[in-house]
């Protein structure tokens, strides 16, 4: 079958945002590791994100990611354990080259990419 990435950032938004809770309810410690497919080739966004943002494909990935945190943070605060949390962000090696470079983001003026 095919892989359809369509709602893949929802479905495991809406996932993560259970788990928190359950854990949360029943006082145990949790760890989630969130690793969003956003901002790489091929570029999707689930449909209420497409063509919401100047930066193209790129900029609606962006915008969907930053939806999705918003809504894991919201949970953390709405369990009551975001002050026991910690939360990390991390990135690899900027934009990418193999479509080109329009809408697929910024080295801000150094080198690489993925």
């Amino acid at each position: 079958q095919p892989t359809r990435y369509g709602n893949l950032t929802a479905i495991l938004t809406n996932f993560t945002i259970s788990f928190i809770k359950e854990k949360a309810a029943a006082d145990q410690p949790f760890f989630v590791l969130m690793s969003y497919i956003h901002v790489h080739t091929p570029l999707f966004s689930s449909p209420e994100f497409v063509n919401v943002s100047a930066g193209g494909r790129f900029g609606d990935n962006v915008e969907e990611m930053d939806h999705s945190v918003g809504q894991i943070i919201g949970a953390l605060e709405e369990a009551g354990v975001a002050n026991n949390t910690l939360v990390f962000f991390t990135s690899d090696n900027g934009p990418y080259k193999e479509e080109g470079w329009e809408n697929s983001g910024s080295t801000g003026g150094l080198r690489g990419s993925k």
